[in-house]
């Protein structure tokens, strides 16, 4: 079964948007009987003259429905929300706990997924969500550190107190953190013609053969064995057992692959970061936003896949033996361009 869970976040009110677009007020409503989740009510405010003179509101525009609209959530973070013990503490530390239970559980336990997905409209704060402020290098930790640096840190703490309680395990195998980062670009403007558009990135890849890591995603490739219940082409290959070093061949094509009996979908071929320190993590993740910039375009918006799983490596012959739950961030693009919806 798949659980979802739905959480909205209000960021802070900008200057501008204090003075002039402000149009919908946010309240708490916890006040329902039949409903124990909490909720939101959104209603429009009267415009002033200063408002309807604005430049996004024509005289027919500023109109209103004065109509509430309510919103139920699984969680809801407030403008005062702290990147640590709100969002990550209630979100992501339990998270973290979950994806490590494999690595050391006496019964062999599968590894899940647990997809932590970002949507608003630009500059709704999804990447501050995500990766916290990107001016500052995520190589030292800030209070503003997003989910996925806060996440590696985690994952590497609950590694420390476990191996403290299964000295066995951590005397025989090393801990290490896999890093994969994807992005896919699509054009901000859907009658636009950009080359860029419409293509697949390897963030890792592109930092060692930038000329060969855009691959085209127009159509998915699909596996073509329906009586299998795993895809038949090859994933990532054997993970090395050195830190920092790249598990797969930069020339070898990465795609998404279906399996049509699950629907499930894979990245194949993706470059993999085994992480052995939280600085080692942290360096790469560093690496990926320094890739982010340099594929940014003002023609194109991007969607941004970061996945980590926790694994286990074999001191001896240096293979995987134990694979915690992958954790996935999805930091989509915006869902409408506030510059010109005004």
């Amino acid at each position: 079964p798949v659980e979802f869970r739905t959480v909205l976040r209000v960021r802070p009110l900008q200057k501008k948007e204090r003075e002039d677009h402000v149009i919908l007020e946010v309240q708490n409503n916890n006040k329902s009987k039949t409903c124990k989740l909490p909720s939101v009510v959104m209603r429009a405010l009267p415009r002033t003259e200063h408002h309807t003179r604005a430049p996004f509101a024509s005289p027919e525009q500023s109109r209103f429905d004065s109509h509430e609209e309510e919103f139920r959530f699984d969680a809801i973070f407030g403008e005062r929300s702290s990147q640590d013990v709100d969002v990550f503490g209630q979100i992501g530390r339990p998270m973290s706990s979950a994806a490590m239970e494999p690595l050391f559980s006496d019964k062999q336990q599968k590894p899940q997924a647990f997809v932590n997905i970002a949507v608003g409209t630009c500059g709704s704060g999804k990447t501050y969500t995500c990766w916290g402020n990107t001016t500052q290098s995520l190589r030292k930790k800030h209070t503003s550190d997003g989910m996925i640096p806060r996440m590696t840190d985690s994952l590497f703490g609950q590694y420390h107190r476990l191996a403290s309680l299964h000295s066995r395990t951590s005397k025989s195998c090393r801990f290490a953190v896999n890093i994969s980062a994807l992005q896919v670009n699509q054009p901000k403007n859907p009658k636009s013609h950009s080359s860029d558009a419409g293509k697949l990135y390897d963030l890792l890849q592109h930092l060692s053969s930038p000329k060969q890591s855009a691959q085209p995603i127009n159509d998915f490739e699909r596996n073509t064995s329906a009586e299998s219940s795993t895809s038949v082409r090859s994933g990532p290959s054997t993970l090395s057992d050195r830190s920092g070093s790249s598990t797969n061949s930069s020339d070898d094509k990465v795609y998404i692959d279906q399996n049509p009996l699950t629907h499930d979908f894979r990245v194949v071929n993706a470059q993999i970061k085994p992480c052995r320190t939280s600085e080692d993590a942290r360096e790469v993740l560093q690496e990926v936003t320094a890739s982010i910039r340099k594929l940014s375009s003002k023609r194109n918006q991007s969607h941004a896949i970061i996945q980590l799983q926790p694994i286990l490596i074999d001191r001896k012959s240096g293979s995987t033996k134990r694979q915690g739950s992958t954790i996935v961030f999805l930091d989509m693009a915006g869902s409408e361009d506030l510059a010109t919806s005004r």
